[in-house]
């Protein structure tokens, strides 16, 4: 395994679709960073337990289930679970910032697992669902959270997809265990445009609970 230190390691794909089969450690006493620049798609194929990485520019698409303990997404960039059965599990997940979009593109079963508690910060987010095209109801977020979780924050969460004949909605429920699960519902609708609009059915235990 290669070493990453707090400066990391920038791929930049220059528009071209590339893959990495690489599995990096920190430097000790450092907190590694992987960041991903440029267009064009680099797929991740080995799991990599370095502490941060960021996607700044095209796409990062994961073939495995983890690659990075903290990942960023921003500069309209995206992070991408298509394909991959397993999902993605993070310590922690921000998602765009105050100037720019951050995408997470999902498919049919794909779980998204953030274990650190209340470390799912989502800023300026778009869901982008275009393979997920079956009326009913997906589980895509799992997230730990405490009693002072901000739920305004899941406000900053849009859906996004190519089906102009479904609207996507979602719900949160309180797992009783100190996770929140995040809850995707897909409708049908006579028209509504690309992008849906979102409505958030927050869990009025979880609201009282924490």
């Amino acid at each position: 395994e290669a070493v990453l230190g707090e400066k990391g390691l920038t791929v930049d794909t220059e528009g071209r679709s590339i893959s990495i089969n690489h599995a990096f450690t920190d430097e000790e006493g450092k907190s590694g960073l992987f960041v991903k620049s440029g267009d064009g798609v680099l797929t991740v194929k080995k799991t990599s337990d370095h502490t941060n990485t960021r996607v700044e520019g095209g796409e990062l698409l994961f073939e495995v289930s983890s690659y990075g303990k903290n990942i960023e997404v921003v500069n309209n960039s995206v992070v991408s679970t298509v394909g991959n059965s397993t999902g993605l599990s993070v310590e922690t997940l921000t998602v765009g910032s105050d100037d720019s979009v951050g995408d997470i593109k999902i498919d049919n079963g794909d779980i998204i697992t953030v274990t650190k508690e209340d470390g799912f910060n989502p800023i300026n987010a778009v869901i982008i669902c275009d393979g997920m095209t079956d009326i009913g109801e997906y589980n895509i977020f799992n997230i730990k959270v405490s009693e002072n979780y901000d739920l305004t924050k899941l406000n900053n969460i849009k859906f996004m997809s190519a089906n102009k004949d479904l609207v996507h909605t979602f719900n949160t429920v309180n797992n009783g265990d100190g996770t929140m699960s995040v809850k995707m519902n897909v409708k049908n609708i006579e028209k509504n445009g690309n992008q849906a609009t979102v409505v958030v059915e927050i869990d009025k235990e979880l609201m009282e609970s924490g």
